[in-house]
């Protein structure tokens, strides 16, 4: 009967896990770390969510000093979502998204004849967008680090200091005229 099989089953991996404690809690671990994954691995309906949240938060700061890198990654994705173009794929313990070339509506002759497009592996491996785990989109967090942060205006700060440097060491100024100059630059 299958019950007793079954049972077998699992008095024979007792006593192997007796005879091998390392071997079975290496096994063990690794299993647990799989249905973790797969427990959190991240939804398509997640992603939109968060990319609809991650849209809100740079709403609510100026155009001024958004990173413009965190700007791309947004306007990219919404983009290919509205073009119908990007894709997610559910791998059980880690998602991928990825880009199309075309809208998967359109009929051309340039998106349909296999001879124009590259083998599927290479065409896949290239348009990879993201890559999600453990309830988290990787790239586009990475992506978003410091969205509030124009690295421009900070070169710029730089630069201008160094100008005032510059000025101060040609006119041989003290201090006090240092502070005086950064305040009225």
């Amino acid at each position: 009967m299958v019950g007793g099989d079954y049972k077998n089953a699992i008095k024979d991996a007792y006593t192997d896990s007796r005879a091998r404690p390392i071997r079975a809690s290496i096994i063990g671990a690794v299993l647990s770390g799989l249905g973790y994954a797969y427990y959190k691995n991240p939804t398509e309906l997640e992603m939109y969510d968060m990319l609809a949240e991650l849209r809100q938060q740079m709403v609510l700061v100026p155009n001024t000093i958004h990173n413009p890198r965190s700007d791309a990654e947004i306007a990219n994705r919404t983009l290919l979502f509205n073009q119908r173009r990007m894709v997610y794929y559910d791998c059980f313990f880690f998602s991928l998204v990825c880009k199309k070339p075309f809208d998967t509506r359109i009929a051309t002759y340039v998106s349909q004849n296999k001879n124009l497009k590259n083998w599927f592996w290479q065409e896949f491996w290239y348009n990879i967008i993201d890559v999600g785990a453990f309830g988290r989109f990787y790239n586009l967090e990475k992506s978003l680090i410091d969205y509030d942060i124009r690295e421009e205006e900070f070169a710029d700060a730089a630069k201008s200091s160094e100008e005032v440097n510059l000025l101060s060491q040609d006119n041989n100024l003290q201090p006090s005229d240092k502070t005086y100059l950064l305040r009225n630059f």
